[in-house]
């Protein structure tokens, strides 16, 4: 987001390699390890695979009520929200 707003606005930026470096490093970060971290966590607190509804079919993946399962299926969505809406601020 920062980059699209740097091409799009009006004002004179200059990308020293520095910045340029650190700016796809974050982007790696938060773009491929924070998920590929995320997939195998979140499996791990899945309670079961699938959840059918007569009638319905099938429903939301159940998360195991245990901290871990809190923290990483309800908690952690939250706080990486808010840490991209302050990150796009920049």
């Amino acid at each position: 987001m920062r980059k699209l707003e740097s091409v799009a606005s009006t004002r004179h930026t200059v990308i020293t390699a520095a910045s340029r470096k650190r700016r796809v490093w974050e982007e790696v970060i938060l773009c491929i390890v924070f998920p590929l971290t995320m997939l195998p966590l979140l499996y791990v607190v899945q309670g079961h695979r699938y959840r059918l509804i007569e009638s319905l079919g099938p429903g939301g993946v159940p998360v195991h009520f245990s901290w871990p399962g809190l923290v990483l299926a309800y908690i952690l969505p939250s706080v990486v929200a808010l840490a991209s809406l302050i990150y796009a601020g920049k």
